[in-house]
């Protein structure tokens, strides 16, 4: 018998399965006052548990109310903090260096500033900052080196700035800004290079641009833009572009334009203007890709368009008119990768559909990557978001509804990753958070309603986490947040309101059946795949793989895998070793064996399909590195810069 925080793990045999694990948490009911965390259901290998929404892994399976793998009973915990059908609403979660800072009322002390490990003694509130039953609605929750930066009301002194390093004396009011009026209000908090910047309202300048190191005396307004009684430039879009603030502000001669600051006066400007006169260009999703600034502005001519600028007057130009004439685009999602950007606009002839652009305007450069949705209609991207370098959002096909979608930035890349809904009705996929490679969202398969996926942007890596709330019942799952290796996020289950909860350690199933001459670790959605193959005993240094064929000197095998989430269950590697300058043919039984799909191992492995992208593999000289993946509905193993296969020597 193991004690976990409170769980009780232990071997037994119902009778039925042979001795398994089983886990107890103590009858239900918690009998602690305060912050209660609860484990769900049975672990018991190789055996589907009441509620798990298809079948576990064979020889690895993991049963469990309402859980699907690779969720395991000990990772998804509740930590109720207003006990019973009461909600504490938990919000703003940030990770300051290992620590969740979250807002929530636990019905006695209002709104306030919470932490959180995952625990439940590591639970807490902070600091009752308006004390009593009142709320000090602690926003903008910044770290900044470590401290914990945020807007906040005590009762005495309007909303203002305040610090946190997580306990209660070290929880402070860092400036009363605006001494004359109820708040000086800060937001738009963001980290420059250790230093704070924000907006807020001060004694007769009204909404400014402000910086600070945390003390009193250095807690500044950078500049008054915007000279006049209580008018205000009203910053916003502040994004930190390689230590050198850009931002949006209105100087009451230009309108809205871009503006850049490097914290002082001298050398806070208006970067261009780029709708001359006053109604201003209006710049909005400004988004730094390698040190360029990707965003939609109007320069009066053009519509809203996408534009880019490394914060010179001479370097801030359209990208290109996507929609010629007056008419906008209206670029939006402005998503970095790899120093390209994708974005979703209207080009007035496929409606809204993915865009890709490296920034030259040219047809090769910026182009509409796939009309997902053929027609005028459009896909309507939403939620787009970058998975490892591959792009993912919601779009709706025509067909399928609102759905999970990815793309490489090629047409044939670009696809639905599950249906999750099936058939004409949307899943709608939102609340995007990558969590170690694993993209975790809410949607709604049509049955469980509104709970938490996960997905690996391939079809068989989508499944539903866990069913929160059993049933047709949505939990809602929102503000996703990650520490390590555990997200957070709140969610409500139908019995205890909308609590904090936590998905922990993802699930390291050894999926070791049929392998030989093969040890496997950490295999999982969340973690690398690591396999170790010992040399053959056939000439030179290929490996030996599984089920060797009697070719001469054991170049011939195959790697098996059981069936599990409807992977293809095997693929077959042939012809080399798989080292530096050797060529090695890859093949997919299911595709025939005069089909290779691999390449030389020193340069890349090829893509296994049309819907996959070419992957650099990296290699030294006793390892090349991979993962196996299925790919969308097509269900092939694909070869990946993830994971090391290392030849033994």
């Amino acid at each position: 018998l193991t004690n976990v925080n409170g769980t009780l793990f232990f071997n037994a045999n119902d009778g039925t399965n042979g001795y398994e694990l089983w886990v107890m948490d103590g009858g239900g009911e918690s009998t602690v006052a305060g912050p209660e965390v609860v484990g769900l259901g049975v672990a018991d290998p190789g055996v589907a548990g009441v509620g798990v929404p298809g079948a576990g892994l064979p020889g690895a399976g993991v049963a469990g109310v309402g859980v699907n793998p690779p969720t395991t009973p000990s990772e998804l915990g509740l930590i109720d903090i207003v006990v019973g059908s009461g909600a504490s609403d938990p919000q703003n979660f940030t990770n300051v260096n290992g620590t969740i800072f979250f807002t929530a009322n636990d019905a006695t002390n209002g709104r306030e500033l919470w932490k959180t490990d995952g625990t439940t003694g590591g639970t807490s509130l902070v600091k009752d900052i308006l004390a009593g039953a009142g709320n000090s609605n602690p926003a903008g929750l910044t770290n900044v080196n470590g401290t914990l930066f945020f807007a906040a009301s005590d009762g005495i002194s309007g909303v203002e700035l305040f610090k946190s390093d997580g306990t209660t004396a070290g929880t402070v009011l860092v400036k009363n800004i605006n001494l004359f009026a109820a708040s000086s209000s800060p937001q738009s908090l963001l980290n420059v290079n250790g230093k704070l910047f924000f907006t807020a309202i001060a004694a007769f300048t009204g909404r400014e641009l402000f910086s600070s190191d945390g003390t009193s005396a250095g807690t500044t307004i950078v500049k008054d833009i915007r000279l006049g009684i209580d008018l205000g430039a009203n910053p916003s879009q502040l994004t930190n572009v390689k230590g050198l603030l850009l931002f949006t502000a209105n100087d009451g001669t230009s309108g809205t334009e871009l503006w850049r600051s490097d914290g002082s006066a001298g050398e806070t400007f208006l970067v261009k203007d780029i709708n001359p006169g006053p109604l201003g260009s209006n710049p909005t999703g400004l988004t730094n890709a390698k040190g360029v600034v990707f965003f939609s502005a109007n320069d009066g001519i053009n519509g809203f368009e996408l534009w880019k600028s490394t914060g010179t007057t001479a370097n801030t130009l359209l990208v290109k008119n996507i929609r010629p004439g007056i008419d906008s685009s209206f670029p939006t999602g402005i998503t970095n990768i790899k120093g390209n950007v994708f974005f979703a606009a209207n080009d007035g002839t496929n409606g809204t559909e993915i865009w890709k652009s490296n920034g030259n305007g040219a047809a090769s450069g910026t182009f509409l990557v796939k009309d997902i949705r053929p027609g005028a209609l459009g896909s309507n991207p939403t939620s787009v978001s970058n998975l490892n370098g591959l792009l993912v959002f919601a779009a709706d096909d025509g067909t399928s509804g609102i759905e999970l979608h990815r793309s490489n930035g090629q047409v044939a890349g670009t696809v639905r990753v599950k249906d999750i809904n099936p058939g004409a009705g949307s899943s709608n996929p939102a609340n995007f958070h990558n969590l170690n490679s694993t993209l975790f969202f809410s949607a709604n398969n049509g049955t469980t309603g509104v709970e938490l996926w996960q997905s690996s942007a391939f079809g068989a890596g989508t499944v539903l986490a866990a069913d929160i709330n059993p049933g047709a019942g949505s939990s809602n799952p929102a503000f996703l947040a990650s520490g390590a290796t555990t997200l957070y996020f709140a969610a409500g289950d139908g019995t205890n309101g909308n609590e904090l909860w936590t998905l922990g350690n993802p699930l390291a199933s050894a999926l070791t059946a049929g392998f030989s001459a093969l040890s496997v670790s950490a295999v999982s959605e969340l973690q690398p795949l690591t396999l170790t193959l010992s040399p053959s005993t056939g000439r030179g240094n290929d490996l030996g793989l599984l089920s060797p064929s009697t070719e001469r000197g054991n170049r011939f095998g195959t790697l098996s895998l059981p069936q599990a989430s409807g992977l293809t269950p095997h693929a077959s590697f042939s012809r080399g070793a798989l080292a530096p300058g050797k060529t090695t043919d890859i093949f997919d039984p299911s595709r025939g064996a005069a089909t290779p799909i691999g390449h030389d191992a020193s340069t890349r492995l090829r893509r296994l399909n049309e819907d996959s992208e070419d992957r650099a593999a990296a290699t030294d000289k006793a390892s090349l590195l991979l993962t196996l993946r299925s790919l969308g509905d097509l269900e092939f193993y694909e070869l990946e810069s993830e994971g090391k296969l290392k030849v033994e020597s």
